[in-house]
Parts: structure tokens; sequence; C-alpha cells
């Protein structure tokens, strides 16, 4: 199995070059629940884009497009949407709406303004800028990690630790950092020498996925599956990857992002401990610390 992925692997570099450099995903939440989409969000303008059928699908609308008028369709319990390629103006139920942006074609794909879709169906929208999110709808953001681009920021004065147990016996467990609902972060030592170990939630590294590499439809464990992208991201962009992979890449990012976070967060929490910096709060996305709220 392991030959075969790597076999992926170098199949693959030969018809792509370029150095992976982790970049700002946007992350997209429907009532409290993480919507994975076919390409990733794209922001133009201001506006993030989606495509089309994955956005219009999961708010239970009923999607239709004509190629020959390049007219996108939808209905759902009265409600009926209609948009053109290229187009600002739109319709809901026979009223014309101004698009902040036209729908349009992007590698194959059409991707239309998020706002407009999800606010035509009724659905409240918020943008979290922090942590480059867009929130549709109600319910808080549980079971998935929330913050993986932006400047996450960490209040110190908000962590504290307790007693790990079993296998982590030995080691403290942070408590009150922002992962909580995606890991738990344990460490041992001080701000001069210290350990980090990462336990993620809701993995089973036995699980056996079914996805396709190349072409080739193959059975593995979701371990040996992050064990190729562990190699093929040094190799190929993330917009590459999730557009080949989709919502199995983006989970191992998710959790990638997680795991290099908590080691920074540790070390800035041990160094407050043990007073080697005043500060209140940092970004560990820059580590910028930042002093405005310091005594």
């Amino acid at each position: 199995m392991k030959k075969k992925l790597m076999c992926a692997i170098l199949a693959f570099s030969i018809l792509v070059s370029g150095v992976h450099v982790f970049g700002s995903e946007i992350l997209v939440f429907l009532n409290g629940q993480r919507l994975y989409t076919s390409s990733s969000p794209v922001i133009e303008d201001g506006t993030v884009m989606v495509p089309f059928r994955d956005i219009f699908e999961a708010l239970g609308i009923e999607v239709e497009y004509n190629d020959s008028t390049k007219t996108i369709t939808g209905s759902k319990d009265g409600l009926d949407i209609s948009i053109t390629i290229g187009n600002t103006e739109g319709y809901v139920n026979g009223q014309k709406k101004e698009l902040s942006k036209p729908p349009q074609i992007v590698n194959g794909r059409t991707l239309v303004p998020l706002r407009f879709a999800a606010e035509a169906a009724g659905y409240p929208v918020e943008w979290d800028n922090v942590n480059k999110r867009v929130v549709i709808g109600t319910g808080s953001i549980k079971g998935d990690i929330a913050l993986s681009s932006g400047s996450l920021v960490v209040n110190l004065s908000q962590l504290s630790e307790t007693d790990g147990t079993g296998e982590f016996a030995g080691f403290k467990k942070l408590v009150g950092h922002p992962y909580e609902d995606a890991a738990e972060i344990y460490f041992k030592g001080n701000s001069g020498s210290y350990q980090v170990s990462t336990r993620l939630l809701d993995y089973n590294p036995n699980q056996l996925v079914t996805w396709k590499v190349e072409g080739e439809t193959l059975t593995n464990k979701l371990c040996d599956i992050y064990e190729y992208f562990d190699v093929a991201s040094r190799l190929y962009s993330s917009a590459e990857l999730t557009d080949n992979y989709g919502s199995l890449y983006s989970v191992w990012l998710h959790r990638r992002l997680v795991e290099t976070d908590a080691g920074r967060i540790v070390s800035k929490y041990l160094d407050n401990k043990d007073g080697v910096v005043y500060i209140d709060r940092f970004s560990t996305r820059d580590i910028k610390v930042d002093f405005s709220d310091a005594e």
C-alpha cells in the first residue's frame, strides 16, 4: 500500500512542480457544522465565492444549470432564485437583486457569491475576519477545527493546567486553549526545555477510507493516507491538493495546523508562567506579541 502511495506521489510530481506553502484557507460553517466544498472558497474584492451546486444543495435548494443561457436556477418551498454567469443582477421570487460579484466560471467550476445564496434562502451570514471563516445560520461551532487561518489570538490569562492521566501521566494538560473541541494539548518541562504532545479528538488512525489517487481507487487506513499527505504537502500547493482530494485533505490540513499551533501556545504559556515575558495575548500565525493589555 505504501508503495502505491509513494508511486502516486512520484507520478504527480512529474506533472506539477513547486513548494507547498500553507495559505489562509476560508472556512464555511452552516448551523454550526463545517461545510466542505468541491473547491476551496475564494475572496474576490471582499466577496466570498463558492461552487454554486455545493452551497445551494447544502441550503436545501434544488438547482439546475442551463448551459445555453448560462443561467443557474434554484427552488425550495416557494423560493425561486435565478442568476446568470457574468451578470450582477439576480432574481429572488421575481424581484431583482444586485449581486456584489457576478457568478463566474473558474477552472471549470461555477462560483457564486456565498452571501447572496445564503441570504436569499433566509439564512443570516456573518464574516469572522480574525479566523477567516463564514458563519451561516445559527449554532455554536463544535466538533471541527474552526481556527485554522488568519491570526489566532490567545489570552494567556485564560490558560491553566491539570495533571495528565493514562498515556499522558507525567504530562500537564493545557486547559482553556482555543482548540479544546478539536484536540487535547499536553506538555512537560519549563520554558527552557519542554515537550509537547497533542491528542486529536475523533481520530481513528485505523479507519478504512476509499479514495482516488491519480485515477486509481484505493482503500487505505486513515493514518497511511495522512502519511501520504505529509509527503505530498511538501511538493504541491494547498489549492492543488484540495482540488484533488477535497475534504479528506482539508481535514488533514486543519489537524496539522492545530499540532503546529499547540507547540506555539505551550511555548508562550510557559514563557509567561516562568516570567520570561509579560504579555496577555499573542498571535500564533505571525508570532506577533500584543502588548496592548500588558501591565
